[in-house]
């Protein structure tokens, strides 16, 4: 009987022990977010200054495409969301803003890139 506790007691200590060594614990990885804003009618030319909004539901970030037309942020969870994008082109006149749209799907450790196209 002392032998089979004794045995027990060892092999249940090898076990607790090889679930603690070995359980890894899931890290927080963020998720870059690239979006790249364009003009649909010129592939190659993209926007400066176009106002960018990610959003779905309470998730909501805005910002501005930098001189190369880039716009960057981070994210902590997985989601898909929705990209809008666009540009008030008007001086005097008062023709509409250029505006485009697209989704993405955000995935944990993974740098999302993106191109809205705006008419």
């Amino acid at each position: 009987m002392k032998s089979f506790l004794k045995n027990f007691l060892i092999l249940l200590i090898v076990v607790c022990g090889s679930t603690i060594i070995f359980t890894e614990c899931k890290k927080d990885e963020d998720i870059n977010v690239v979006i790249t804003v364009k003009y649909q009618s010129d592939t190659t030319i993209t926007v400066p200054n176009a106002d960018v909004l990610i959003e779905k539901y309470d998730v909501k970030v805005k910002g501005v495409t930098d001189s190369k037309g880039v716009f960057e942020t981070t994210f902590k969870l997985e989601a898909i969301l929705d990209v809008y994008a666009s540009i008030d082109t008007s001086t005097v006149t008062t023709t509409p803003p250029l505006t485009g749209s697209t989704v993405i799907r955000l995935e944990a450790g993974k740098t999302v890139r993106k191109t809205v196209f705006i008419n």
